[in-house]
């Protein structure tokens, strides 16, 4: 009968082990589990972080790379080129630019090139602002009150008359951010192009 108590003894001893080590088992597992859930959190955190400085340096590419062209001399040239072929014809300008463009005088051809210059700059401006790929805020700060005024003031309306298919809904982004610009107060000066 004691050989009977102590095995029954020894197996609820043994038992009463074997439950501790599975609870001891199962604390361990929920430490490692909460560790990998912390260490999971801190991996998704630094993976944002990283993916942030990617956008912003990205952004900051960009900006430099699309004002290295807005300051060039030949942009600076465009802006000029238009602004001074206006001035000669302030009220009919897009239409004798068409007709002189049409007959195949120069400097219709010179500003037909200046027009490209700048159209084709905002122009990528808003495709990189359409695909996603630049912030409204980018689109903004590239916004300068000097291009965007010719864009929107003399160019469209070259565009409208040289062109029968011209989408003025292209541009929209543009007007949108230069709008805001001014009136956050920042203007363009009082002749633009200069």
């Amino acid at each position: 009968m004691e050989n009977v108590n102590w095995i029954a003894i020894s197996i609820s001893l043994l038992s009463s082990m074997a439950s501790i080590a599975i609870a001891i088992a199962a604390l361990r597992n929920s430490r490692i589990s909460e560790k990998n859930n912390e260490l999971a959190r801190s991996s998704f955190e630094l993976a944002q972080k990283s993916n942030e400085l990617a956008k912003r340096s990205n952004d900051a590419k960009i900006y430099l790379d699309m004002m290295d062209i807005y300051m060039s001399k030949e942009f600076k040239y465009a802006l000029k080129a238009i602004r001074t072929a206006q001035e000669k014809e302030i009220d009919t300008f897009p239409a004798e630019w068409f007709k002189s463009h049409q007959s195949g005088e120069q400097w219709a051809k010179d500003v037909d090139d200046a027009r490209r210059k700048v159209k084709y700059f905002y122009r990528n401006v808003a495709q990189l602002y359409n695909e996603n790929l630049i912030s409204f805020d980018l689109v903004k700060a590239i916004c300068k009150p000097q291009g965007w005024r010719v864009l929107i003031e003399l160019i469209e309306p070259m565009e409208q008359i040289s062109n029968s298919h011209y989408n003025r809904s292209t541009y929209e982004i543009i007007k949108q951010a230069g709008a805001e610009n001014e009136a956050e107060g920042l203007k363009p000066p009082s002749r633009i192009g200069k």
